[in-house]
Parts: structure tokens; sequence; C-alpha cells
């Protein structure tokens, strides 16, 4: 039966915002027998010619998995009334979540092969690039990873312990807490305000505290991830039976209940850092 539909597109254009996001068009609601709509809008490079193929890169292929796992909370969620459909309502530390975790499917050597193939030959991604892209992979989320902690830590100085009558100004401010978390070599110039203007840029667009948003968002998806990895993904009777429980404890319920109540019916506990340490190498 008919669940829901989605637009997609791909493409970059003219004019077009320079951001991948997807939005709901019409939220699901059971009461108003609303059916889910939802749009989906990348920047993939547009090909030359109308019978070209599109060539997609790596980070494009990430993020139309990523607003995709968006998607999949509005067009799967079941519930009565609209403003809890998908995630309007979800809990901002828990809102990347099931987008986070869409992404690490990629990185498994039974599932990037399949969908990334030489446009010519056909030839799948041989297992050494496979590697030197998860390695790759694991360097930027450990950079990114000390890059969230100094916003976030940032952003908590400036909106609680700051005096800008004070005698740190807040330049000395970013770069104290910078030095606490940053290797030399990424610490900004005493002229770069490159981190305070990420953060007055969040607060003005209603994102606050957005670092810590993607963060422990990161810590559900990778935790979550690790129960389809333990159960392995070739015995198909297990992956089907944990994607429904994924989908009836998650992405069906939306935000009609806490996010903390909905993963732990998911995974039988509350989330742990362990699997998202170890994907980051952080664990030794």
């Amino acid at each position: 039966s008919h669940l829901a539909s989605f637009y997609l597109d791909p493409f970059m254009r003219r004019f077009k915002l320079g951001t991948e996001f997807t939005a709901p068009l019409i939220a699901g609601s059971s009461i108003d027998g609303l059916k889910p709509l939802v749009y989906i809008s990348c920047k993939i490079k547009t090909p030359t010619w109308d019978d070209d193929p599109a060539y997609l890169t790596l980070d494009d292929t990430v993020a139309l998995f990523h607003e995709f796992g968006h998607a999949l909370q509005h067009l799967l969620a079941d519930v009565e009334i609209g403003n809890l459909s998908g995630a309007h309502n979800i809990e901002e530390d828990a809102s990347e979540f099931v987008s986070q975790m869409m992404e690490l499917w990629l990185f498994e050597e039974q599932f990037l092969p399949v969908v990334a193939k030489h446009a010519k030959t056909g030839e799948t991604i041989p297992p050494e690039v496979m590697e030197k892209l998860k390695r790759e992979r694991q360097l930027r989320k450990g950079r990114e990873l000390l890059h969230r902690l100094v916003l976030g830590s940032l952003e908590l100085e400036l909106n609680s312990g700051f005096d800008p009558k004070g005698d740190e100004s807040i330049i000395a401010t970013q770069r104290r807490i910078a030095e606490q978390y940053l290797p030399p070599v990424d610490i900004p110039a005493k002229s770069d305000m490159s981190l305070l203007k990420v953060i007055f840029e969040n607060n003005a667009g209603g994102k606050r505290t957005s670092q810590y948003r993607y963060l422990f968002s990161e810590i559900m998806s990778a935790d979550a991830f690790q129960v389809f990895k333990d159960a392995g993904f070739r015995n198909e009777q297990e992956m089907k039976r944990i994607g429904k429980k994924f989908r009836t404890a998650i992405l069906e319920k939306a935000s009609a209940c806490p996010a903390e109540e909905s993963y732990r019916d998911f995974g039988g506990n509350d989330s742990s850092a362990d699997s998202f340490m170890r994907r980051c190498g952080l664990d030794k």
C-alpha cells in the first residue's frame, strides 16, 4: 500500500540553495488522513548533456544517504498528529541520529561496492581502495570530533561564563579553548574569527548547542549501527528483524515520545559512546 512520497532534486543549478537539505511538504497524520510528502535537495554536479551519466563523488553519496535518513523519519512516521511526524519536534541532540546512521552503511565492505561502480567498465571498488576510504574517514571523524568539542565548549563559555567587560577578550577566549582540544596546526590565528562566526551564525539561525546536537547524534548512530553489525550483515533473517525493530521503535514513533525512550525500545539500554570512539580511532 502507498505509505508516502518524496521529491528528489539532486543536481546543482543556478540560484539553487548551495547545500543539501530535506524538508516535509506535507506532514503525515492518521487523524487527517494525510500521507507524508518530502522534498530532498542535493548538490550533485549536473551532467553536461542530457544523455551523460551523473558522476557522484563519495561526499555526494554520503550526503545523499544522510538526507535520505532525514526523509525516512518523515516517510515512515506513524502518528496521529502531523506536528509529531518526522523530525518536527525531536530533541536537538537526537535530530541527526537517523541521518548519521545512514552514512555508516557506506563504509562497510558489503555495501559501498554495490552502489559504487566504474561508469564505463562496471568494475567495483577494489578492497585496497575501500580500506583507504575507511582510514581517511576515521581520520576525518577524529579531527571533526575535536572541532566539535572546541565549538561546543566555546559556545557554552560565551553563553554562560564569558564577561564582555572582563580581562579576557572574546578572541582570547576562542584561542584558549582551541588550545585545549586542537593540534597546533589547527589553532586559529589571532585575527581568525572563524570559530566564533560558526557559533554566531548557528545561534542566529536558531541552532543553539548545534555542535552537541551533531555529536550526541553520532554517538547514538554508531551505537545503533553496531547492533546491525554484531548480528552479521549476511544474516538476512536478523537484518530484517532488527530493521523492523528500528522502524517501529524509532522511525514510526517520530517525536511522539522522547528519543531516549525510543532508543531504549530499540537497543534495550541507553546509547554508549564506545562504538563512536572506535570509529574515530580513539578507543586505544
